[in-house]
């Protein structure tokens, strides 16, 4: 349920959260959902846009909120299935804009999807959090345990692409820890 009792702040979270209902395409796009003006959507973008309607949704019980994520996350097992990867940057109509793939995204999808399958129970959830938890788990360096970026999870693959180049971001890791510790309580 609500946990403020300072309702001003509730209507202005739902505010935000209606408004951004509104700029979902009927395919599961949302406009605007960047970091800079004209720049596409990234996974990682798309997967923080998906825990704030799963957020609001388990806070409020409003099934429209859960309708919004659904619509997404059928569209990404649906991509995941067919191309066997999501693109780190995507187009309004889905269609990859980039040539690598976003880590830091495919961590909080994973973790997004899991979280959809404990509340719908649909195993396709499931499964493509899986298999994007299994991409990830193929490019975390474990072989040089003196490393400094041993274990850490990359911002892009390959390393230099557009999201994070060259990077090992703190983030990245944490959501990959999370995804895998919920990956744990549901199995």
């Amino acid at each position: 349920g609500i946990i403020s009792k300072h309702w001003e702040f509730v209507e202005a979270g739902k505010k935000n959260v209606d408004w951004a209902i509104t700029q979902q395409l009927d395919y599961g796009y949302f406009l605007h959902n960047n970091f800079r003006t004209g720049q596409k959507a990234l996974t990682h973008s798309v997967g923080y846009v998906m825990r704030g309607f799963i957020e609001s949704y388990l806070l409020t019980k409003e099934k429209k909120y859960l309708d919004a994520v659904i619509k997404t996350a059928n569209k990404i097992v649906s991509i995941y299935g067919i191309r066997k990867k999501i693109a780190s940057e995507i187009d309004e109509e889905w269609k990859d804009v980039s040539y690598h793939i976003c880590l830091t995204g495919y961590a909080q999808i994973a973790l997004d999807l899991i979280k959809l399958f404990q509340i719908c129970g649909d195993p396709r959830y499931l499964n493509t959090a899986l298999h994007l938890i299994d991409d990830i788990k193929i490019q975390q360096p474990l072989n040089n345990p003196g490393a400094d970026f041993f274990g850490g999870i990359k911002g892009s693959f390959p390393i230099y692409g557009r999201y994070a180049p060259l990077q090992f971001p703190n983030w990245a890791t944490k959501f990959f820890i999370d995804a895998l510790l919920l990956k744990l309580e549901v199995m």
